[in-house]
């Protein structure tokens, strides 16, 4: 952890910038879905209830795929298992258990999961470049070594700045997304296909220029073999979303 990345203390206690944007990006994306939901026929306090339900599922899928990606370091350290204050939430595991959050929020709610995941998923990139943006400034997530014009100090070195890249693709996909789900409302599930199709790509391509520690599944990445598989899933959401709207209207 570097020091450097303590936003203020409580108490004594440091809080640091990760888990400050961490909050600011969550915050961020209610504010959307509450502005988003004033045309939409559901409760108004279905963002914040929401909000709830997808932070729990969230923080656990990618506190849970940190942990499993660093086994050895927590079985070693164990006090460190819950200190998600200090960094280490994989987004991957993070928006698998946001999914599984919204599923069965949808359930209990007897919403169409289709049209509510199209809604949340328009936020997804906004928080995503708020937490990248905290792992800039908590020193994780950071790139190799480079001499690029663009390198920036890190570790002690030059490195490629993979977070701030991140950012701005993230950023550059929620923009993309405000224009894409107005006009695809009217076929559920192809907003959520748009975000798969245009988010696994940027990060596999930023895998390459990663410089912290990966695990890897022959030459690619695990992150980029997941990448692959949504990017596929996504092809294959737009496709058939498509078609089922097709058939309804024969």
């Amino acid at each position: 952890m570097d020091p450097s990345a303590i936003a203020f203390e409580i108490f004594g206690r440091p809080i640091y910038w990760y888990g400050v944007l961490f909050a600011g990006g969550w915050l961020a994306a209610v504010f959307h879905w509450s502005r988003l939901i004033k045309s939409k026929p559901w409760p108004k306090s279905l963002p914040s209830d929401l909000s709830v339900w997808m932070m729990l599922g969230g923080v656990l899928g990618a506190r849970l795929a940190y942990i499993f990606a660093n086994w050895s370091h927590f079985m070693d350290n164990p006090a460190e298992l819950v200190r998600i204050d200090q960094g280490g939430l994989i987004f991957y595991g993070g928006l698998f258990g946001c999914v599984l959050a919204v599923i069965l929020f949808a359930k209990k709610q007897r919403l169409a999961i289709w049209p509510l995941g199209d809604f949340i998923i328009t936020a997804a990139p906004l928080g995503h470049a708020f937490g990248r943006l905290g792992c800039h400034i908590n020193g994780c997530c950071y790139g190799k070594e480079s001499e690029a014009f663009w390198a920036v100090p890190m570790q002690g070195l030059l490195r490629h700045p993979t977070q701030l890249l991140e950012v701005g693709g993230n950023l550059a996909i929620y923009i993309a997304l405000l224009f894409i789900y107005p006009k695809l409302s009217h076929r559920p599930g192809r907003t959520v296909a748009s975000y798969l199709i245009l988010y696994p790509p940027l990060r596999f391509a930023l895998e390459f220029l990663r410089g912290d520690e990966r695990l890897t599944t022959g030459a690619i990445t695990n992150a980029q073999v997941i990448s692959l598989l949504l990017f596929a899933s996504g092809i294959a959401l737009f496709w058939s979303s498509g078609k089922a709207k097709s058939n309804s209207t024969d």
